[in-house]
């Protein structure tokens, strides 16, 4: 029974998993090379579910996309530890939030991780690894919030047993989770859109560039175009002033006189 028990798990898992997967597939591009993926809720749901041995499994397969989307495979270590860290401590103490263990968690591992994946290693600049670290950080707060707001919607609001919650939530931990949410997603959303508005003005400066110093080629071009259009013109007029000579002619000219 105990065995059945686990592979039911383990096939939850996967299915956890590859839908993950799925959903990181169609990751959001911010701009330089930022994405945002959500298939961590999925990963977070599983965590909830399944335990935290079950969710590395779902981390795994979930995270294995950014070695596709980012060509390396840091971005699958620092998932899976954040999973590994969630269900040691949240699994420890119920009665912690789940979002504040997971800000912890990137404060002092993830993004020190991040930070030290793409500076030391991918030789990435200080600034650029900062941004990416910030990202993530943020990142997989968001999807565990949002995990966490559907499994109060389904604890609450549905009829089916595997969805059912293991405990109950408080009227003031769901006011809390809601206030959170509002904050991080409105954060989020103004990252999103600042973001977009510092790609317009890079692309607007960088096209002003190019045209002015396609203006000053011309520019150049024009300037030597006309210095040295007068020397051809002269070579051009004393031609037609001249009548044609053969060149035997020529080298017959150029033989000097016999004594």
């Amino acid at each position: 029974m105990k065995f059945n028990e686990n592979s039911s798990k383990i096939l939850l898992a996967m299915t956890f998993g590859f839908l993950g997967y799925f959903i990181n597939s169609y990751s959001v591009e911010l701009a330089f090379g930022l994405y945002l993926s959500f298939g961590g809720i999925v990963v977070a749901l599983s965590l909830m579910y399944l335990g935290p041995g079950f969710a590395v499994l779902s981390s795994l397969l979930a995270a294995s996309y950014t070695w596709t989307l980012f060509h390396h495979p840091y971005s699958i270590v620092i998932w899976v530890c954040e999973i590994i860290f969630l269900g040691f401590f949240y699994y420890k103490n119920r009665r912690r939030s789940l979002i504040y263990i997971d800000a912890i968690y990137w404060l002092f591992l993830g993004m020190p991780l991040a930070l030290f994946f793409h500076f030391y290693i991918l030789k990435i600049t200080f600034s650029d690894s900062m941004l990416i670290a910030a990202k993530q950080a943020l990142n997989g707060i968001n999807n565990v919030l949002v995990a966490n707001l559907l499994y109060v919607f389904f604890a609450n609001f549905t009829q089916v047993s595997f969805f059912k919650a293991r405990h109950k939530f408080k009227t003031n931990k769901i006011i809390a989770l809601l206030l959170n949410s509002v904050l991080l997603v409105l954060t989020t959303i103004f990252i999103f859109f600042l973001t977009k508005m510092e790609v317009r003005d890079s692309s607007t400066t960088v096209k002003n560039e190019f045209k002015d110093a396609t203006n000053t080629f011309d520019l150049v071009i024009s300037s030597w175009f006309s210095s040295h259009i007068g020397a051809v013109m002269s070579v051009a007029s004393s031609g037609e002033s001249h009548p044609t000579v053969s060149s035997q002619h020529l080298q017959t000219g150029l033989v000097p006189p016999s004594r």
